[in-house]
């Protein structure tokens, strides 16, 4: 993954994975459970995502350095934040470093998503950064898709407070921008997101309304996109009642959107 680019265009104040911190950061675990170090991570995305929107495209340059790094620290701090949970229930989602620990998982799936969506090549996105990205956010293992011997997912594992609804959103831009490029993933995606998110928001109209949203918005990315990935989906996947159920009960403002698709999905009534 290192595309032949001009690097010589990527502005020389942008923080960069070499900075210093960074090293210990992916060298050393335990710095990645100190408060100013995750802190210190959380700006230097987001001055990344400023980047990113200024430079389009050509922020590849940057990204491209800076990609697996990102990822990495994204898997290392999942795995403290599960870890937490399990130790002390969901209400440590609530500590300022698992705030914090969750806000660099935001910010990176911002930044990636960003990028996607201002990218002229979709096909460098398919090649180089589709398989590293859904193995961090997903840690998809996928022979087992469709079966109840499901490996350790990062969504699906995690507790639904722990549980990130930019994941959701990434997918779908990502399906958006890519559309046929993505349909041999589409599959491994909804195997990880689509029951545990249902389950979700089926219980209580007014939980998880980011959630809700972003997860209509990558059914509706597919059913447009891809289709034919759905038609690989086994119809007992896709529940009509409950389906049409939350179309109807989310905010008027998204209802509109989120129905879109629904009649060409196929499911069992």
């Amino acid at each position: 993954m290192s595309p032949s680019t001009d690097t010589s265009k990527v502005p020389q104040n942008i923080p960069s994975y070499s900075h210093q911190s960074f090293p210990a950061a992916t060298k050393d675990v335990a710095s990645l459970r100190e408060f100013e170090t995750v802190k210190e991570i959380v700006n230097i995305l987001r001055t990344n995502v400023r980047a990113c929107k200024s430079l389009g495209h050509q922020y590849i340059i940057q990204l491209a350095r800076i990609f697996l790094d990102i990822l990495n620290v994204y898997k290392v701090l999942s795995e403290s934040i599960s870890s937490a949970i399990l130790r002390g229930g969901e209400q440590v989602t609530k500590q300022p470093i698992i705030r914090e620990m969750k806000t660099v998982k935001k910010e990176t799936l911002t930044l990636i998503s960003l990028w996607v969506s201002k990218t002229t090549d979709t096909r460098l996105v398919a090649d180089n950064f589709v398989v590293p990205l859904l193995d961090a956010v997903l840690l998809g293992k996928y022979k087992f898709i469709f079966t109840n011997n499901h490996p350790k997912l990062d969504y699906r594992s995690n507790v639904p407070a722990a549980r990130e609804p930019e994941v959701l959103s990434t997918m779908a831009t990502i399906v958006t921008r890519l559309e046929g490029l993505i349909t041999p993933q589409v599959p491994q995606i909804l195997d990880a997101v689509f029951e545990c998110t249902l389950e979700m928001i089926n219980k209580n109209f007014e939980e998880f309304p980011e959630h809700r949203t972003n997860f209509f918005l990558l059914i509706q990315a597919i059913n447009k996109g891809c289709f034919g990935a759905l038609l690989e989906i086994p119809p007992q996947m896709f529940k009509v009642k409950p389906l049409y159920v939350i179309f109807s009960n989310v905010l008027p403002s998204s209802s509109s959107t989120q129905l879109s698709g629904l009649s060409s999905i196929p499911c069992e009534t």
